[in-house]
């Protein structure tokens, strides 16, 4: 039996490895995540990008080393002039803010390697449920945002909470926009010559057209 292929962005790995949270919605997105990655993730094909890699050695040198950990074994989605291309025409049509583009290159990666599913908790500019109709025109149809509505659990109002988890990736992607200028080109450039560096096996899979997607699903 064929798996569904599922693109791990990097607030997945930070909530495995973060301290337990004494926030509630905090809590319940950890406990959701470890539920996830300790009995599902076996029932998917797991792919990261050098992206995701990077974001990982970011904050304390310790949980980096647990992100590390966690992501060497997951195949590697090549950043190809494709991905670029189709980064650069999110961020073109507001999909994606300018201030935000390495949020365009993970949903470039998904969207050209034909993933089904996209596991994030950025619901800013990734999961957002105001995006959804325009995100499933790029090819992705289905969100982790499904899956807590799957099994019944809702976290609701997380667009008007503040996430010191989310909020570190947040600036970091604000301040590699303003690094290079808000030049896109140019941030995907520089990853792709980090993935030449880090010399992982990139995987390049075929996108997947619309007439083959499932309708979105509609969460509560």
């Amino acid at each position: 039996m064929v798996k569904d292929s599922v693109y791990l962005e990097t607030s997945l790995v930070s909530y495995i490895t973060a301290r337990p949270s004494r926030d509630i919605i905090a809590a319940a997105h950890q406990t959701i995540t470890l539920d996830w990655w300790d009995n599902h993730r076996q029932h998917f094909e797991l792919f990261i990008s050098q992206v995701v890699v990077d974001e990982a050695k970011l904050g304390n040198p310790e949980a980096a080393a647990k992100r590390l950990k966690i992501l060497e074994s997951i195949a590697h989605l090549e950043i190809s002039e494709e991905v670029v291309n189709f980064g650069q025409t999110l961020i073109n049509y507001g999909i994606i803010p300018q201030q935000s583009q390495e949020d365009a290159l993970h949903v470039a990666v998904s969207c050209i390697n034909g993933m089904n599913y996209l596991f994030t908790w950025n619901c800013k500019h990734i999961a957002n449920a105001k995006k959804r109709g325009e995100m499933a025109l790029c090819g992705i149809w289905r969100f982790l945002s499904d899956y807590l509505y799957a099994r019944r659990i809702i976290v609701r109002r997380v667009n008007m909470w503040n996430d010191p988890i989310l909020e570190e990736l947040y600036k970091h992607r604000q301040e590699m926009a303003a690094k290079f200028n808000y030049d896109f080109r140019a941030l995907c450039n520089y990853y792709r010559e980090r993935q030449k560096l880090e010399k992982h096996e990139l995987v390049s899979l075929p996108p997947k057209l619309l007439k083959d997607l499932p309708p979105i699903a509609q969460g509560g």
